[in-house]
């Protein structure tokens, strides 16, 4: 019999789900081609900026400029997942209606984050420590390309489109590359590397090329239900938790380290982040796949990019620690012990949170509303402590010894792995016995 209007027969979902894996595995790999790529734009930036003292700042105006950019980042994230959830229906008058009204609300939400940005970026720069207003003003033009480049790439991440995501991101890191080698060695402050940075990033337009696929006509279909309220509420504290986990220790950093130590545990964490970026392509993968698989019981496909993405991690942290040393040589020009002093414990840090980070994706993949809570919780209390330890650590002049963070940050990640281990085992059994867990 034929099936009901708004259902998918299971060969085509088998389809749906092998162009989606292929897909994203042929942007993991070429991913791989843009780490090595952002890899040597850090190693430019290092060795331009080490001697003046500026690869800290440029590593805290990153972190600023990311931190203004989570609201937009946390209602793309929701209206990836809704689109990708009804791309597995193959519904596909729902889904045209739905694609017009998510573009309408990324629109207006991307226009009122520029403004609020703009207003907000002057007294938030001081509480980050930026040293400068012409730092400040060059972190404001890359929020705002920032902004429309993150629209761009939601509206592509929820059409499946991992293969031209690749080939932009290729782009993009080309571009960084050719605009920071002619503009480093005459101007060699941060400034320069933000704006480079941000030439890059507005390669990612390049979506727009599409726009007949992505714009088609028909009628709005407002996302606006019950189900994407609170898929939203479990995607704001998503996104809130992976930047506490991944980026709120530069933020102490910032503000408790001094001028070198800032320098040498950039340059560390920045080595040891290529771990992620190594492997984070799989992150979006596995949060596509198991979006479209929500509805089912299947769970094959999503655990075994689960396992791929551990066994990266792993592999990669091995690699890391025996290489530390080339690693940072390479990317300071010269040797540069304190850096390599960093790596060991900032890998076993990436993997504790590598692995948080994809079992809380998938909390947002299938709507499990109290983990994702929990696990936004969680990143609060791990920026929290952090912090806290910090404040009662420094001495008169505000400064910390790099040994406290460095021994704090394996360990209390450590441990939270271990909680969102057994709370997301727990959520699958209920799940897998009694529907969604909620």
């Amino acid at each position: 019999m034929p099936g009901l209007p708004g259902s998918i027969a299971p060969g085509m979902k088998s389809l749906l789900k092998e162009k989606i894996l292929r897909s994203g595995l042929i942007f993991t790999a070429l991913s791989l081609v843009t780490g090595v790529g952002n890899f040597l734009f850090l190693k430019m930036s290092a060795s331009a900026l080490t001697a003046s003292g500026e690869f800290g700042a440029f590593g805290q105006t990153t972190t600023f400029v990311n931190l203004l950019g989570l609201p937009l980042l946390m209602a793309s994230t929701a209206i990836v997942h809704h689109i990708a959830h009804f791309r597995g229906a193959n519904n596909e008058a729902r889904l045209q209606g739905l694609l017009a009204g998510c573009r309408s609300f990324l629109l207006k939400f991307t226009i009122v984050a520029c403004v609020i940005g703009a207003l907000l970026i002057q007294p938030l720069s001081r509480a980050f420590d930026i040293p400068r207003s012409t730092l400040t003003a060059a972190a404001l033009l890359s929020l705002v390309v920032g902004l429309w480049s993150s629209y761009a790439s939601a509206l592509a991440q929820g059409m499946g489109w991992f293969k031209r995501l690749a080939l932009i991101s290729v782009a993009v890191v080309t571009v960084k590359l050719a605009a920071l080698g002619i503009f480093v060695s005459r101007h060699p402050v941060a400034e320069t590397c933000v704006i480079a940075a941000t030439a890059g990033t507005l390669v990612t337009l390049a979506v727009f090329f599409w726009w007949r696929d992505l714009f088609k006509p028909g009628e709005r279909v407002s996302p606006w239900d019950r189900d994407f309220f609170r898929y939203l509420a479990v995607a704001a504290a998503g996104v809130g938790a992976q930047w506490c986990f991944t980026q709120s220790d530069m933020q102490v950093v910032g503000n408790y380290f001094a001028g070198a130590d800032k320098d040498a545990y950039y340059g560390a964490v920045r080595v040891a982040s290529a771990l992620h970026l190594a492997v984070s392509p799989l992150l979006i993968v596995l949060f596509t796949a198991r979006s479209g698989e929500r509805a089912g019981k299947s769970l094959a496909g999503p655990l075994g990019l689960l396992l791929l993405y551990a066994l990266g991690l792993a592999v990669g942290a091995t690699v890391l620690y025996f290489g530390r040393d080339f690693c940072i040589q390479f990317m300071f020009k010269r040797p540069f012990p304190e850096a390599s002093a960093m790596i060991a414990p900032l890998a076993i840090t990436m993997i504790f949170v590598g692995l948080i980070q994809a079992l809380g994706m998938w909390a947002l993949a299938s709507h499990w509303l109290k983990m994702g809570l929990f696990f936004g919780g969680l990143g609060l209390a791990y920026w929290g402590i952090l912090l806290g330890v910090a404040r009662q650590s420094a001495d008169q002049a505000g400064h910390i010894v790099p040994g406290v963070l460095l021994k704090l940050m394996p360990a209390v990640s450590g441990a939270g792995f271990v909680v969102m281990l057994t709370v997301w085992l727990v959520s699958l059994r209920r799940s897998r016995t009694s529907g969604p867990a909620v």
